[in-house]
């Protein structure tokens, strides 16, 4: 065959072999809201090598990448099947606001009251409200406190022991 010129092809390419099970970063064998907030706590950018966070295997760390997650929620890495995991809904909007690749400093602090009102209501990481029967188990939490001057204050908070 003749072309009428030199035919050149850059064969030269990135290959970044899949994960073992895509989407689960803690290794824990199941695509959790875990596995959501170290994607949202990874660097955005450009990447030079291959990256786990890098679903879409374009050397950007970006929306692309959680876009490519959210269908991921849910997988179970043993059996292949799906658990009905929804994200929370400030999921969506930090992806359709952009406001979760911003980082912001702290650097004062507010005297908000030392005294609460109402107990503290505790809720896990995907949003479910978790102390109606008084004990939480081990893990990470959001607190939402009330105090005497009006003030609604969320922390998060670990627990490494059983908590009455």
């Amino acid at each position: 065959m003749d072309f009428g010129s030199v035919l050149e092809v850059d064969f030269c390419s990135y290959y970044c072999p899949p994960e073992p099970c895509k989407g689960d970063f803690d290794n824990d064998g199941v695509v959790t809201i875990r596995d959501l907030l170290s994607l949202l706590a990874a660097p955005p950018g450009s990447i030079n090598e291959c990256n786990t966070y890098d679903l879409n295997n374009d050397f950007n760390i970006n929306v692309g990448d959680i876009l490519d997650f959210l269908p991921l929620m849910g997988y179970n890495c043993y059996t292949g099947e799906f658990k009905n995991i929804s994200p929370p809904e400030w999921v969506f909007d930090c992806i359709d606001n952009n406001s979760c690749f911003t980082i912001t400093n702290v650097t004062e602090t507010h005297d908000y009251g030392a005294c609460n009102v109402k107990p503290p209501i505790y809720f896990d990481l995907a949003g479910r409200r978790v102390n109606e029967k008084g004990r939480l188990a081990p893990g990470i939490y959001i607190v939402v406190e009330e105090n005497l001057k009006g003030y609604i204050i969320s922390k998060k908070v670990y627990l490494n022991s059983w908590s009455q």
